[in-house]
This record gives structure tokens, C-alpha cells and sequence, in this order.
């Protein structure tokens, strides 16, 4: 189906664990399963899925929906908006 990938930089490395806890909970908030550390992590949700790939300052992330995420209103386009609104606070 629909994917999405985005690299963002961090404001500062140690704002990865404070990324990673966000998205933790911003997730659990939005029925999202989601694991990950400071390096890497994914998440899913009705067949969409979320990852990234932290490498110094750089987050890579993908995003790619389903038809079922689809149907739930959970397409490429609004996780990657959701995923950005997450992370805002630790990027540049």
C-alpha cells in the first residue's frame, strides 16, 4: 500500500531518549504497539507500520499503511503527520 519515508536531526543527541519516550507514549496513546530504544524501533497498528533508525543526530523513519490501517483512518499520510507531531519538540 501507501509508504512514506523522512530522515529528521535531532536538536541534540541526548534528545533521543526523550524522542523515544515521547513516541512511547504518544503510541500507547493512540493503540499503537510500539517498541524501540535510542538506535532503533517499530510500531504497528491495524497493519500499518512505523520504524526508525537513529544514527548520531539523524532519525530515518518509515511509515507504510494497509488496507485495513486504511480503513481505520490510518493511512501513510497521517502517520507520518502524527509521527512528525511526536517528534517536534526534539528536532530541528
Amino acid at each position: 500500500m501507501g509508504s512514506k519515508k523522512f530522515t529528521v536531526e535531532l536538536k541534540k543527541a541526548e534528545s533521543i531518549k526523550e524522542m523515544v519516550a515521547a513516541v512511547k507514549s504518544a503510541a500507547s496513546a493512540n493503540d499503537i504497539d510500539f517498541k524501540g530504544d535510542e538506535k532503533k524501533g517499530s510500531g504497528g497498528r491495524a497493519g500499518a507500520k512505523i520504524s526508525y533508525v537513529v544514527t548520531g543526530t539523524r532519525v530515518d523513519i518509515s511509515v507504510e499503511d494497509s488496507w485495513r490501517s486504511r480503513l481505520a483512518n490510518w493511512d501513510a499520510a497521517r502517520l507520518e503527520k502524527e509521527v512528525r507531531k511526536w517528534i517536534g519538540p526534539y528536532i530541528k
